[in-house]
């Protein structure tokens, strides 16, 4: 009988565990990602007005038209060598998105991007920044520019910790907090591909 009831107790405890796996955030963004993927549906807009698949030439043309246009620069918190654009609306405060594609087989297959607030030395003790707001005001940004829906999950990436991210179609968004108080990271992907370096 004791037997019985010590297998008992061990049946329960190993299927609570591979429910417990099954239900997970991350497991529910694998089948989440593999949904949208099998759709088919496609959706390739990225920030600045690129795409996915654009070619390195057309993206050399396109720059060279947003900075005659003064409508970017060279620069920003990120990275000095990124693109550097003001956010015309939709935070708390004035932003700027500092970001930059990458580029395989000659076509835009990922894209990088930090958001901050234009004025960070406007914060004080008597007006505190937070990272949590900032990163609030971006998941809304977000929300409304690529469709609703985050899942917060533990990112695999060694020391990135937690990250919110979504699929649309072939296309994946993630967003965490970076070390750097005053920066919010974006990464988009395409899916498509199925290219290396697919990690969250």
């Amino acid at each position: 009988m004791i037997k019985y009831l010590l297998s008992l107790c061990i049946a329960c405890l190993a299927g609570s565990c591979f429910t417990g796996c099954r239900d997970s955030p991350a497991r529910q963004f694998q089948d989440w990602q593999a949904s949208e993927l099998a759709s088919g549906v496609r959706y390739d807009s990225l920030p600045g007005d690129l795409y996915f698949g654009m070619s390195f030439e057309e993206f050399r043309i396109h720059c060279m038209a947003l900075h005659l246009a003064g409508k970017t620069s060279e620069g920003g918190l990120k990275s000095g060598s990124w693109l550097l654009a003001a956010l015309p609306d939709g935070l708390a405060h004035p932003a700027y998105i500092n970001y930059f594609p990458t580029f395989e087989g000659n076509v835009i297959t990922k894209l990088e991007a930090a958001i901050y607030y234009a004025d960070t030395v406007a914060f004080s003790e008597a007006r505190p920044f937070h990272q949590d707001s900032l990163l609030q005001d971006v998941l809304g940004l977000m929300d409304e520019q690529y469709g609703p829906g985050f899942l917060r999950i533990e990112s695999p990436v060694p020391g990135r910790g937690e990250v919110y991210a979504k699929v649309t179609g072939n296309r994946r968004l993630t967003v965490w907090k970076d070390l750097d108080p005053y920066l919010v990271n974006l990464w988009f992907v395409n899916l498509a591909p199925q290219t290396a370096g697919h990690e969250l």
